[in-house]
């Protein structure tokens, strides 16, 4: 028998997130949950060489902004 699982995301599509390592900033395009239930945001953000980037971060590397 399987139960349902919950998950709350800290931060929703469209929203603003700081990469704490970095400092850098982004928008969040996308949410993930894998099978170990790590929550991850597909980040769209100007890398600091001057790039636009899009990267898979683990929520718990990101702040909000």
């Amino acid at each position: 028998m399987r139960y349902p699982i919950t998950f709350t995301f800290p931060f929703g599509i469209g929203d603003t997130v700081k990469i704490k390592a970095s400092g850098e900033t982004g928008t969040v395009r996308g949410l993930s949950i894998v099978v170990s239930g790590v929550t991850s945001a597909l980040v769209h953000y100007k890398a600091a060489d001057g790039r636009a980037q899009e990267c898979w971060w683990e929520t718990d590397v990101l702040e909000a902004v």
